[in-house]
This record gives C-alpha cells, structure tokens and sequence, in this order.
C-alpha cells in the first residue's frame, strides 16, 4: 500500500507539469485524477489520448520519435497510435574583422547561413494483452516516413589596405536523405488514473534510406584561382534499436 501511494503521489507530479507545459489539458484533468477502483464507466471515456515522453528529473518531451503523438482506442484490446515531428534551425552570421600589419590592414568579411529541418510521420497499431485491465503487456508495429535536409553555405572575403593583395573563397555542403520502414515495439501499460496510463517500452526500427549530397568550394586570390565540385547519391538499410522509453498518457 506505500508503494503505491507513493507511485500515485509521483504520477501527481508528472501530470502538475504537464498542465503547467500543457494548460489546455487542465480542464480535463482536474475533473479525472480518480484511481482506477473509483473511475467512472469505461464507455464514458473519451477515445483520443496525447502522449508525452518522461524524461529525467520527471520532465515531458517527445515520446516515440514524435513532437507530437497521438491514440485512439480501437477496441479494448488494440488501438491506433499516430506520430508527427517537425524541427527547423536556421542561422545566419554576417562579419568583420580587421588584422592590422606592420605596414597595411587585412579587412576580412564573412558571411555564414546554416538550416537543417526534419519532419517525420508516423502510424502504428497497438494490442494489449489479456488480463488486468489496469496492468497489461502492449506490442506493435507500423510505418514511418522521415526527411532531413541540411544546407550550409559559407563565404569571405579578405582585402588589404595599402596593397594589392586581396582573396576570397565560397562553400556549399547539401545533404537531404529520405528514410522509409517500420518500428516495432514491445512494453507495458500501467493504467494509474481514469484518464491517464504509464507506458514503458522498448523499440526497434528497420528502414530503408535514400541520400543526396552536393558540395561545392571556389576560391580566388591575386595569384590563384580554383574551384571544385563533388555529388554523391545512396542508398542504404539500417536495423535499430533504442533503449527503454516512458511515456504517459492523457485521455482527453
């Protein structure tokens, strides 16, 4: 009986920082933290559920590959898993700096844009096993698609004060790569509350990759000239696995 009051008492946390990260939830929340001998009929359960990873010190971020993921109950036994991720960097840096010689000044200009994004779909089918209904083994699989496009450029320039001396250079690195496969997983559900159920699990991946890349770099000066150009394309299989993950899960 402690052990659960202070898993119960542990769940509470999780779920007050997911109504702090998540406050559209809250709603749905407060009215539901009944445990599971006190939860109201299962027919009045809503049917989709958002899903958050648990991260050390009990923080939430992506669980199952995905920004975000989300369930629906099928049947008692199985239900209907659906994933989407999505992340952008850009950046750009534009720059002087001055080297001052015995007798002149190197005036460099540089300028620098970097972006890699990446955006991936999910979908999976879930099945539970038999048994406690609070307490159950869980497996699945289904398909994925993943694209990753990365784009660097950079380019400076150098002039001399007081001489004839002056430089310059460019370079381009592109790489995009499509991934297509299969995840598979295996683990547990542990229905703490009415609406809401802990999820360990574990997953292996088996995909199959297409890959572009280019690359390019010129450079100039008052004595030399030279550029070069380089394109590349792949193709690969890949099997993975991770290691253990948690999640929760919050029936809206």
């Amino acid at each position: 009986m402690l052990f659960l009051f202070l898993v119960r008492r542990m769940s509470l946390i999780v779920l007050s920082a997911g109504i702090a990260l998540f406050p559209g939830v809250s709603p749905v929340l407060a009215d539901n933290l009944d445990p599971p001998e006190t939860a109201t009929a299962k027919s009045d359960i809503g049917p989709w559920a958002i899903q958050f990873g648990i991260g050390s010190k009990f923080s939430l971020r992506p669980f199952s590959e995905a920004t975000i993921a989300l369930q629906r109950d099928v049947s008692e036994k199985s239900a209907l898993r659906l994933g989407l991720e999505y992340s952008s960097r850009l950046d750009w840096i534009d720059g002087e700096s001055s080297i001052f010689f015995y007798q002149d000044t190197a005036i460099t200009r540089y300028d620098l844009d970097y972006s890699v994004n990446r955006l991936s779909l999910s979908m999976a089918y879930l099945r539970r096993s038999s048994g406690n209904a609070d307490f159950r083994a869980v497996y699945g699989a289904g398909p994925f698609v993943r694209f990753r496009l990365r784009d660097n450029s950079y380019a400076d320039s150098q002039n001399r004060i007081g001489s004839t001396i002056s430089r310059s250079q460019s370079r381009r690195d592109f790489w995009n790569i499509w991934n297509i496969g299969t995840n598979a997983f295996v683990g547990v559900e542990w229905r703490v509350f009415s609406r809401a159920s802990f999820y360990a699990e574990c997953m292996a991946s088996f995909d199959y990759s297409w890959n572009r890349s280019e690359y390019e770099t010129v450079f100039s000066s008052s004595y030399l000239e030279s550029e070069y150009s380089q394109k590349a394309n792949g193709n690969s299989f890949m099997i993975r696995s991770g290691p253990v993950s948690l999640g929760i899960s919050i029936i809206l």
